[in-house]
This record gives C-alpha cells, structure tokens and sequence, in this order.
C-alpha cells in the first residue's frame, strides 16, 4: 500500500523526470564533496618558519 503511494508520487510508473534526476545527482555530487571536505580536514602539518633576520651591531 505505501509503495503504490510511493510509485503515484513518482509519476504513476516508478520512474522520475529528467530534471529530477539531474537535480538528485548534483545533491549527490555536493554531498560526496563535502564528506571528501571533512574527511581531508585541509590540515598541513606545522613546521616551523626560519629565515635569515639581518640585525644592527652592537656598540
């Protein structure tokens, strides 16, 4: 019974429209970003910063 509803929601026949499709696969896409995002974290590990730093001499 609920499935029959389910497959009348989709357009009678259990298919979806084109736009539908698209728009679900770039929800899909965005969300595959965004698990790839978190999971990266975009952490660089810490290394120190050294140059050269010319000082005056001392009297």
């Amino acid at each position: 019974m609920a499935f029959e509803r389910f497959r009348r929601g989709l357009g009678g026949n259990g298919t979806i429209g084109r736009g539908a499709a698209m728009l679900l696969g770039a929800a899909l896409a965005l969300l595959l970003l965004l698990i790839y995002a978190w999971f990266d974290g975009g952490e660089e590990p810490v290394r120190p910063i050294t140059q050269p730093v010319d000082l005056p001499e001392q009297a």
